[in-house]
């Protein structure tokens, strides 16, 4: 990484002279900027996992790291038509792997192969690509604060969902033939829907809703590791197994795919019928794509609850029972929203499901004898 003045659009570094031309395919970033946590994503790993993919697509573009906690990356293109990508600290924040910056920089240089910037909002125009892939939808005052903090037009309505849904399938191929796993773009939103990152199916968000988002991720991951067109390794290692919804590399074996739930500490130790924690879900006999998509459900309904939001948190709890009829946690978790509401009718009628499910669960038990006497 280059260490100068931020340089955005068409303005120049101080460090570089007026006649010398910004590096391409590197990250640039402020003198003072703080630099990502020890935890996440260094930027010496976001410049190896840019120029690998540049190689491999062929798309250069001025990479910019933003010192804000934002959990956003986005791309658009100064006034002489060159692409600039912007990556915010809060999403390196939060990230774990080269692979998941992969998956989510792929996305973001399919939108600039497929000339969806040009397409939204013609050209030249910067696009937003709102809340790191999965955004809540902003309002227009932190929008416009947006726009001028980064010192370009953006727009939330810039694409289509044909464009995302574009650009994710970029981005999983692409990801792919540099070398990182298939589920490099899922495992990253994974991520993000831990932090709270997640899009409600709506009419406005372009973004496709986050569970049907994933169901197709997933889909497409399991079609290119069964591509008979290997893919190159990294060194001393081969091909890539999936697991716990984030990717691990293997010294030997071919790559599995999506694998059945193995016990991990947390969960190994985890009294089902007694927790009311996310990790009951992890328990369900089904595979770790499904539990990964009832976990954002979960997640969504976690943190409209936390938030106070009770009738946004029911409803997503309601959407998780639908998913998976022997859900129970979702089930419990939409009586304590129905609870926090004050609709009794709400709180029987979850409850009672709940307890069909698994009469065993305390939880349940108990919430029914002290709300429902």
């Amino acid at each position: 990484p280059i260490g100068a003045e931020q340089a955005f659009a068409n303005e120049k570094s101080t460090t570089f002279s007026d006649d010398e031309e910004l590096p391409i395919n590197e990250v640039l970033y402020d003198e003072g900027a703080r630099m990502p946590s020890s935890r996440g994503i260094s930027l010496e790993t976001l410049e190896n996992a840019w120029k690998r993919l540049s190689a491999v697509t062929g798309f250069d573009a001025y990479v910019l790291y933003e010192d804000e906690d934002d959990i956003n990356a986005y791309i658009t293109k100064d006034d002489e038509g060159d692409f600039i990508v912007v990556v915010f600290r809060g999403l390196l924040d939060i990230l774990r792997t080269e692979d998941e910056i992969a998956g989510i920089l792929g996305h973001e240089i399919g939108h600039g192969v497929n000339g969806h910037l040009d397409k939204a909002r013609g050209h030249d125009t910067g696009v937003v690509l709102a809340a790191t892939l999965l955004s809540h939808v902003f309002d227009v005052g932190e929008l416009g604060d947006l726009a001028i903090n980064l010192g370009a037009d953006l727009m939330i309505q810039g694409y289509s969902r044909e464009h995302e849904v574009e650009a994710d399938d970029f981005g999983v191929e692409y990801s792919w033939k540099a070398g990182y796993s298939a589920w490099s773009l899922h495992d990253s939103i994974v991520r993000m829907a831990d932090a709270g990152q997640v899009t409600e199916p709506s009419g406005f968000n372009s973004h496709p809703p986050t569970e049907r988002r994933m169901s197709r991720l997933r889909a497409q991951a399991e079609r290119w590791e069964k591509q008979d067109t290997a893919r190159p390794a990294r060194p001393n290692e081969q091909q890539s197994s999936h697991t716990y919804g984030v990717t691990a590399y293997v010294q030997t074996g071919k790559s599995s795919g999506p694998t059945a739930f193995i016990p991990n500490e947390k969960t190994r130790n985890l009294d089902s019928n007694s927790s009311e924690d996310i990790a009951v879900i992890s328990t369900y006999p089904m595979d770790r794509g499904q539990q990964n998509t009832l976990e954002i459900l979960h997640r969504n309904g976690l943190s409209n609850y936390n938030a106070g939001k009770y009738k946004e948190a029911l409803a997503a709890f309601a959407r998780g029972a639908a998913a998976y009829e022997e859900n129970y946690l979702s089930n419990f978790w939409a009586a304590k929203a129905g609870q926090k509401i004050g609709d009794k009718e709400e709180m029987a009628y979850w409850i009672d499901r709940t307890l069909t499910i698994n009469p065993e669960y305390q939880p349940a038990i108990k919430f029914k004898r002290t709300y429902l006497k």
